[in-house]
């Protein structure tokens, strides 16, 4: 049997295996090891998790909070600010945005006030997210 042709019998007998009894399950799992050579705890733990992924992924939502920082609005600013400030790590640009800022509409053009407050919410942690392209393509460099 072909990988095709095994992944989708599993399909159809990972079908069957969810909707059977109990006596309709040993029957099927007996199926499954003899057509395989699986024993009985492999060919369980194949059963139930097959297609659960995809099923999964189809209905239920992502879990955890929503982006706050989309990176295409705030990265233009940050980036500009990182490399005229001589690239500082996260922590140090989190203290020079402040001082960088009011500057940056002279030189730049001006921000939006969302965007240059979240600019002055965000944390380190976030600098250092949203940057970590631009660092590896700057290591790159040299």
């Amino acid at each position: 049997m072909g990988k095709l042709s095994m992944e989708l019998y599993l399909n159809s007998l990972s079908k069957r295996y969810r909707a059977a009894n109990k006596t309709e399950k040993g029957k099927i799992l007996n199926e499954r090891c003899e057509s395989s050579g699986f024993h009985k705890k492999h060919a369980i733990r194949l059963l139930n998790s097959c297609n659960l992924k995809k099923l999964r992924s189809k209905t239920e939502k992502k879990v955890g909070r929503s982006k706050v920082y989309s990176s295409g609005v705030y990265l233009t600013p940050l980036k500009k600010i990182w490399l005229a400030s001589d690239q500082p790590c996260g922590k140090r640009l989190k203290m020079a945005l402040p001082l960088w800022l009011p500057h940056y509409g002279g030189a730049y053009g001006e921000l939006e006030p969302a965007i240059y407050k979240g600019l002055l919410s965000m944390s380190a942690a976030t600098i250092v997210r949203l940057l970590a392209p631009s660092v590896e393509l700057s290591l790159e460099v040299y």
